[in-house]
């Protein structure tokens, strides 16, 4: 090991990290609007603002455009990347190995293996958003009327522990450095002050209304 392998090694972490950042966001901005809240006004706007409709859309883009880089494959042959992800796990894996370049990291041959492993049990969801990316939001495919995205949000959440672990104990073993990868001034939270405020004022103006519907037996009309 020497100063430009640590650099080396200190700047593929960092690229990672950052990608996984920039999907787990977007992932919690998706789930957060997809996810049913008991406040009839809350609800409504998630369900019915064309803007936040949009705003999920993009983001579900994101989330699969980034995951897609991590963990891009060959669909013919797994082990290989053809090298057109220069920041993907599975290649930085190979790296770790033994007698290749960051083999001074010290990962055990079995904790490779395992991690090889939980990867490839996720081979049919990365093929999927690899489709999705390749053919529809990165690219736009001539032939893609027959792309159907089967991922839920259920089947990212392996993908993000995985690169997650990988990444915190390469940091660890090869820097001594630990890792956050929790956000500060997170967007999600923001976006969820955002839409309690605006149901607020919604919930406000529609209250000025009771009185009178009260008069004529109609306050159950209100939410």
């Amino acid at each position: 090991m020497n100063q430009l392998e640590t650099a080396n090694l200190r700047e593929d972490i960092h690229r990672m990290i950052q990608i996984v950042l920039k999907a787990q966001e977007s992932y919690r901005i998706v789930y957060y609007l997809m996810q049913r809240d008991d406040d009839f006004y809350i609800q409504n706007i998630k369900r019915k603002n064309h803007f936040l409709k949009s705003v999920k859309h993009t983001y579900w883009q994101v989330t699969v455009i980034e995951l897609t880089k991590l963990f891009y494959f060959n669909h013919k042959d797994d082990t290989q990347t053809k090298n057109r992800e220069h920041f993907n796990l599975r290649d930085f894996l190979k790296k770790l190995g033994t007698e290749n370049v960051y083999s001074w990291v010290n990962i055990s041959p079995f904790i490779l293996n395992r991690w090889q492993q939980e990867i490839k049990k996720c081979n049919k969801t990365v093929l999927n958003l690899i489709t999705l990316r390749d053919k529809l939001y990165a690219h736009d495919d001539r032939n893609n009327k027959d792309v159907i995205n089967q991922t839920t949000l259920k089947h990212l959440m392996p993908l993000f522990s995985i690169a997650i672990e990988i990444l915190s104990v390469a940091s660890i073993n090869g820097l001594n450095e630990g890792n956050s990868f929790e956000v500060i001034g997170s967007p999600v939270k923001e976006l969820e002050k955002m839409v309690v405020q605006i149901a607020k004022v919604k919930k406000d103006h529609m209250e000025l209304y009771r009185p009178i519907l009260k008069k004529y037996d109609l306050e159950n009309e209100l939410p």
